[in-house]
């Protein structure tokens, strides 16, 4: 797996490159300690939310059913925490894996790797 930034100026490009097989990896950052697990869209933001909690990046904003699955066994819930234009696509990931694990969205105005430790741990301490 890896995933590049784009900077450039063009705002029809994407953002983000991200190469590999990511609907079949389980990238954990931490240790799975509790029952839930904090699922972001990028490595960055993992890493950051991963200082406070079990965290795991999807490598874009999208949980395909075999990792809901394969999740589902190490946990019993998922907090979706996606940028906040991504807030109806973690609506409908949550609905579509139901089934499999109970996924709760956290809706905030920035990408997670935005916040500082302390607002991180702040923002799971109420929704997690």
């Amino acid at each position: 797996m890896w995933q590049g930034r784009y900077f450039g100026r063009n705002p029809r490009h994407p953002k983000y490159f991200t190469r590999g097989n990511y609907e079949s990896v389980l990238d954990i950052i931490g240790q799975p300690l509790g029952k839930n697990i904090i699922l972001t869209e990028d490595l960055i933001s993992a890493i950051k939310v991963g200082r406070k909690h079990t965290t795991m990046p999807l490598w874009g904003s999208y949980l395909s059913t075999s990792n809901a699955k394969r999740l589902s066994v190490l946990f019993s819930e998922a907090f979706l925490w996606l940028d906040y234009d991504k807030r109806e696509e973690a609506v409908k990931l949550s609905l579509k894996h139901c089934l499999h694990l109970d996924i709760i969205p956290i809706i905030t105005h920035l990408d997670p790797k935005c916040y500082t430790d302390g607002e991180i741990g702040a923002a799971l301490h109420h929704g997690v």
